[in-house]
Parts: structure tokens; sequence; C-alpha cells
């Protein structure tokens, strides 16, 4: 399973580090239709003591929805997912997206306000997790919300005994393959992207 192409702004291996530019409210109720999404805000970049990570769930599975629509909008290139087939998911199908025993997801939050998003995929065949769908708003790229991110999933990965903690990165997203590296990420091989058509490079989190 894959949906990455990490942009810290996007990573995971179906699903990428990425940040929005795209700015969705919190948790409306009317499901955005092609080809649009909510502009981001102006404002100034998020006060590390301002912020906080959640879980999405029941509460705020409409929020991540928008979150996710808009990250496929925004760094296209980066996901192996396309916003036209995201689009398509009913509400029912977010639903069981966000309660799968399979998958979890986060959402950086400044109060109301969504700035960034990560998931997990846990794979028993290679009995480790994957970073997903990672996304940061790009007013906010390199201020540590996407360290933060990370990190929660990382720890989610250890809580639910998962030995491996990997990600897929798009060949050519050579800022988030940095990114990765300075969290202690190192390539241990390549990978074929999710539509085929591009080389992923697969990043494995090691130990300092």
């Amino acid at each position: 399973m894959s949906d990455s192409s990490s942009n810290p702004g996007y990573a995971g291996g179906s699903a990428p580090v990425a940040d929005p530019a795209a700015q969705p409210t919190a948790d409306p109720g009317a499901h955005p239709t092609a080809g649009t999404a909510a502009q981001p805000t102006a404002g100034t970049e998020a006060d590390p003591t301002a912020y906080e990570i959640v879980r999405v769930d029941e509460s705020n599975w409409r929020t991540y929805r928008d979150v996710r629509l808009a990250c496929l909008i925004d760094s296209a290139p980066w996901f192996g997912t396309l916003y036209p087939q995201a689009a398509r998911m009913t509400d029912d199908d977010w639903r069981a997206r966000a309660s799968s025993e399979h998958l979890a997801f986060w959402l950086a939050m400044v109060g109301d306000l969504p700035i960034g998003t990560a998931g997990l995929f846990v794979d028993e065949e290679l009995d480790g997790g994957m970073l997903v769908g990672m996304w940061v708003v790009q007013r906010e790229r390199g201020s540590g919300v996407a360290q933060a991110l990370v990190e929660e999933v990382e720890a989610e990965a250890g809580r639910r005994g998962c030995r491996r903690f990997v990600l897929h990165v798009h060949a050519q997203n050579t800022r988030a393959q940095a990114f990765y590296r300075r969290l202690g990420f190192v390539a241990i091989g390549e990978t074929e992207g999710p539509d085929g058509e591009r080389n992923e490079l697969v990043m494995e989190a090691r130990e300092s």
C-alpha cells in the first residue's frame, strides 16, 4: 500500500508527507466539489506551543477529509492517490478510513484550524508501520509541525508493536528525502509507485 512521495509536506508509501497549501475549514459538513478547496488564511507560522496533534476519529473525520482533498490538489505530483479518486469517496468511505484497524491518522491543529496531517499504515507482512499521507500547509513547512507529526505516528507504531517504521518518497522529491534523513531515516531501496509510472525511495527509521 502506498500513497507516499513524502513532501515535508508529503511522506508515505501510499501516503505523502505533504503540507496543505489550501486551508480547509474546521470540520465543515459540505463536501468540497472537484477542483475546489478552501484557500489558506493569511497568518503567521504556527507557534510550537500553540498547535496540537490530534487523532482522527468520529468527531473530526470531516476535517481530515477536507485536509486530504486539499493536499491532493496542492501536492498532486507527490501523491499516489489522485484527487478525482478521493473526491468520489462517500462519507461512509471516509468514516471507514478513519476507523480502520490497520490505518490511523492525525491532524495538526491550531485552535480549529488544521495545518497538517499524517497517517500510519500497519503492514503485518512487513511486521512494521508505514508513514503515509503526510502533509503540512505550505506556510508551516520548516516550522516543526511536520516533525511533530512524524514523531506521533512513529510513537503509535511503537505502541502497536511494530518492529520497523518505513516510508516511501518520490525519487525526485529531494527536499522530502533530506527532511527524513534529518529525522534519522535511511534509504534501503526503491520500489515502483502505486501508479506504476514512477519510482519511490524506500526509507526506514533507524535508532540513533
